[in-house]
C-alpha cells in the first residue's frame, strides 16, 4: 500500500508517464477509465485483490469479457469486435474485492493495444486487507524500480548488467535487450524497441507477457514510425 503523500504522487506521475491508469475510488465508488478496443486491459487493486465480479447487464457482459486471475486477484478484460468503436460504457460491471469492498467498473473504449488500470482506495486500511503485507510492500518496490529504469539509473539492492545486445525479430519490429535490473525479489529488463519498416508499427505489450511478469510500460508511442525506437520496461517476479 501507498503509505505517504510523496510516494503516492510519485505514483501518479509514473502513471501518467506510461500511460497507465491509476484511480483513487473508495468502498462503493465508481471506477472510470478506458480499456483497449483491441488489445487485453489489466485491472489489479493496489493492497487488495478481486474476489468475484458480477455483469451489470448479467451473463458475460455485453460485447466484452473479463477473466479473474484468481492466484493474484487481478481481472483482464477483453472487448470483442461488436464494441471497439463504441467509446461509452464499452465494459460495465460490478466488483467485490477480498478486502470487502465494492466498486462499479465503467471503461469506455480506446485505441491503444493494451492498458492497466489500477485501482487505489486511499481509505483502506491494513487491517481489511487479506492479501499479505509483502503485497503492499511489492507495489511500493515496482514504483521505485521502474523510476530508476525509466531514467536509466541505479537502483539500491539491484545489481544492473548489459546484456549482449543482440537484435532479434518480433513480428515487424526488430528487439535488443538493454540493460537487467535484478534483486532480491523482481528483476526489470530495458529492451530496446526498433521499427525497420516503412510504416508506423504497433507495439504489443502483451507479446512481453509470460509467467512471473507483473508489469509492462512502454517509455515511447504506442505506435512506432518508420525507423524510430522506443524502450519497453519488462518487471518480473524473481523464480523462487
Amino acid at each position: 500500500m501507498i503509505r505517504t503523500a510523496l510516494i503516492s504522487c510519485a505514483v501518479v506521475m509514473v502513471a501518467e508517464a506510461y500511460a497507465e491508469q491509476i484511480v483513487e475510488a473508495t468502498d462503493g465508488g465508481t471506477v472510470s477509465g478506458y480499456a483497449s478496443e483491441t488489445g487485453v486491459t489489466r485491472l489489479s487493486f493496489l493492497g487488495d485483490a478481486a474476489a468475484s465480479v458480477q455483469m451489470a447487464t448479467g451473463g458475460e457482459g455485453a460485447g466484452f469479457s473479463v477473466a479473474h486471475e484468481s492466484t493474484t486477484g487481478d481481472l483482464y478484460i477483453s472487448l470483442d469486435g461488436t464494441r471497439r468503436h463504441s467509446r461509452v460504457g464499452a465494459a460495465s460491471f460490478f466488483v467485490t474485492t477480498r478486502s470487502g469492498a465494492t466498486y462499479q467498473i465503467e471503461l469506455a473504449a480506446k485505441a491503444t493495444p493494451s492498458t492497466q488500470i489500477m485501482v487505489r482506495n486511499p481509505e483502506l486500511g491494513r487491517e481489511r486487507v487479506d492479501r499479505p503485507v509483502l503485497a503492499s510492500q511489492e507495489d511500493e518496490a515496482v514504483v521505485t524500480l521502474i523510476r530508476a529504469m525509466w531514467a536509466g539509473a541505479l537502483a539500491d539492492g539491484y545489481d544492473i548488467s548489459r546484456p549482449t545486445p543482440r537484435e532479434r525479430a518480433a513480428g515487424s519490429l526488430r528487439i535488443r535487450p538493454v540493460s537487467t535490473y535484478r534483486g532480491e525479489r523482481l528483476i526489470g529488463r530495458v529492451f530496446s524497441v526498433r521499427n525497420p519498416s516503412p510504416g508506423k508499427v504497433a507495439i504489443d505489450e502483451a507479446a512481453f507477457m509470460a509467467p512471473g511478469v507483473i508489469a509492462v510500460t512502454v517509455r515511447g508511442p504506442s505506435k512506432l514510425p518508420a525507423k524510430a525506437r522506443a524502450r519497453v520496461l519488462v518487471i518480473s517476479r524473481e523464480a523462487s
